[in-house]
């Protein structure tokens, strides 16, 4: 199976906006992305693949090759029947050797007091039905300087 995630629209620059809360200021933290051009294919010969749940996670790398989940974002795509409509993820079927499924995805989701540490990653979490029961698709590297946020925060409220 493979994934390719793009923005929908090139030139604006980072698709994806994460912001961690802060209580002083009642601010929330979110994970907000543009639309993006989801393409799944599968390049198995003679199994179908269906994916049956998609979300997003932030993650913290804490060991060589484990990784701990900080916190689980929702993911929609466009509805097939409305077209300013967005649904959850829940039944793909990919054919064998079939041709790429196109969707329109947005990653959107809040998140209550949680400090961000200094490097995580942002990926997609295909749960399936099969041999293959998820498949995880990195989509960013997120480096986060909390001081420095911190004192731009303080500069502009406190003007």
């Amino acid at each position: 199976m493979e994934v390719s995630v793009k923005p929908h629209y090139e030139d604006l620059g980072n698709p994806y906006s994460i912001r961690p809360s802060y209580p002083k200021y009642d601010i929330e933290g979110c994970v907000n992305s543009l639309y993006l051009d989801m393409e799944i294919t599968n390049h198995s010969t003679n199994m179908p693949q269906r994916i049956i749940g998609c979300h997003a996670e932030l993650r913290k790398r804490r060991v060589l090759f484990w990784k701990r989940t900080l916190i689980t974002i929702p993911v929609t795509r466009q509805s097939p029947n409305k077209y300013d409509d967005f649904v959850p993820i829940n039944d793909i079927f990919l054919e064998p050797m079939g041709k790429p499924n196109r969707c329109l995805i947005q990653i959107d989701g809040e998140f209550p007091e949680l400090r961000l540490p200094h490097k995580s990653e942002l990926v997609l979490v295909f749960k399936m039905v099969g041999p293959m029961r998820s498949y995880v698709y990195k989509l960013e590297d997120v480096i986060h300087d909390h001081k420095k946020w911190i004192a731009e925060l303080d500069k502009e409220f406190s003007s």
